[in-house]
């Protein structure tokens, strides 16, 4: 999953294709700046994509029969007209799987040990983290968590996610799960309540993080 900075807007751009799509049709160049979600880490559009073959795709399809203006009109409704039903599914299934990506590849990577952290109420001074408590889910099988988290970002967000690992005796680690808010305003306050399928255990310790989010447009 990528965004890219056009101007002072944000896009969000599913693929490197897409991305190369967006290049041929001159929306972006090799300076242009994109977010990679997975390294998080801010790119310019030229370390993603090869713009000498774009350019050199340009060339070769010069002279190439187009689509009359007709089969476009047809084609641009009939996108708008998918996009229209299946618009929100299709947002929310790209988002889950970009963020499932790089969960399962941080998860992958992290040490089983740590050293305590002795702050039980986590954050930063964008997002303050409050009231945290676990309890056991159905017949000990589970642990649930609850909480609350305000945004003092100062942006307001369609969707945030959190990342958030809990720690058992001798500060090994239990699980790492997402938290998701929706239509997080700057300002507010929201309640989580999530659930780890790991067998119910005391939580000695926690972290919670901000991972990444898309602004309200």
């Amino acid at each position: 999953m990528y965004t890219v900075k056009i101007g002072e807007n944000q896009y969000d751009c599913n693929s490197l294709y897409t991305l190369g799509v967006w290049a041929s049709e001159g929306r972006v160049n090799e300076y242009t700046v994109v977010y990679d979600h997975l390294s998080r880490e801010w790119k310019h559009a030229g370390t993603l994509i090869n713009f000498n073959t774009i350019v050199s795709d340009n060339i070769a399809k010069k002279g190439k029969k187009r689509l009359s203006s007709w089969a476009k009109v047809l084609l641009i409704i009939g996108i708008l007209f998918v996009l229209s039903i299946y618009g929100d599914t299709i947002v929310n299934k790209l988002d889950d799987t970009a963020y499932s990506l790089q969960l399962t590849a941080r998860r992958l990577e992290a040490s089983q040990n740590r050293t305590k952290n002795n702050q039980q109420v986590r954050g930063d001074d964008k997002f303050e983290i409050a009231n945290v408590s676990f309890r056991p889910g159905y017949k000990g099988n589970s642990i649930k968590i609850i909480g609350e988290i305000t945004n003092k970002s100062g942006r307001d967000y369609r969707r945030a996610w959190y990342n958030m690992s809990i720690y058992g005796k001798e500060n090994i680690l239990v699980d790492s799960i997402k938290i998701v808010i929706y239509n997080f305003n700057n300002g507010k306050t929201k309640s989580f309540s999530e659930e780890s399928h790991e067998k119910y255990q005391e939580i000695i310790d926690y972290k919670i993080d901000f991972d990444f989010g898309f602004d309200k447009k």
